[in-house]
């Protein structure tokens, strides 16, 4: 079969993009860093266009060997049609992709420590259409969890060790990727201190 180069650029176009779209999608999972999402909108945008140029690619291999030998031309078709079909992969791949990259990026990450005398019998996080028990923490104590809102507004932290029941506000308006990541630091009075983490 003739222009094979053809072909092989047509898998490139297919896996480079699902590599680096994934390392991108991983790399934030693990670290958080804001580096990689911000990769991932470009792997995105020249995701599309290399599928484009793949199935150029294909189109091309395809038209260059029209007039070869029958059992040639079948094999050739059968690498082509591959090629072509997971070329269109990606694209289903990449919406699982940014469905993924917005739930991660919604996701706050919060870090509970008791700096009291006293147990803590219990920490929840709230948001108007979320809410997460964390459970109790003993003096000394830290935790560390991810909450996800569901929602754009206020998320807040309630804390009750006895009769005593304290509420903090740890954002007025949830915003994504880490910007409400907090440290929460129960004082020996019981009163809540909200720090985030990324200023």
């Amino acid at each position: 079969m003739k222009y094979r180069s053809l072909l092989i650029a047509a898998y490139l176009t297919w896996g480079l993009p699902l590599i680096a779209g994934t390392i991108c999608l991983a790399g934030y999972g693990v670290t958080r860093d804001l580096f990689f999402p911000s990769v991932g909108i470009v792997v995105l945008i020249a995701g599309f266009f290399l599928a484009l140029a793949g199935i150029a690619c294909v189109a091309g291999y395809l038209f260059a060997n029209r007039d070869t030998p029958n059992i040639d031309r079948k094999k050739g078709r059968r690498r082509a049609y591959l090629a072509s079909g997971l070329l269109i992969l990606n694209f289903p791949v990449a919406v699982l992709y940014v469905m993924l990259g917005g739930y991660l990026g919604n996701r706050i990450h919060i870090e509970v420590t008791n700096t009291s005398s006293q147990p803590v019998d219990q920490i929840v996080v709230v948001s108007s259409r979320a809410r997460l028990d964390i459970g109790s923490l003993a003096p000394g104590e830290n935790i560390s969890v991810y909450f996800n809102p569901r929602v754009e507004g206020k998320v807040s932290i309630q804390v009750a060790s006895g009769k005593t029941v304290k509420e903090a506000e740890i954002t007025g308006y949830a915003a994504a990727f880490g910007m409400d990541d907090s440290r929460i630091v129960i004082a020996p009075d019981m009163k809540i201190h909200v720090q985030k983490i990324n200023q």
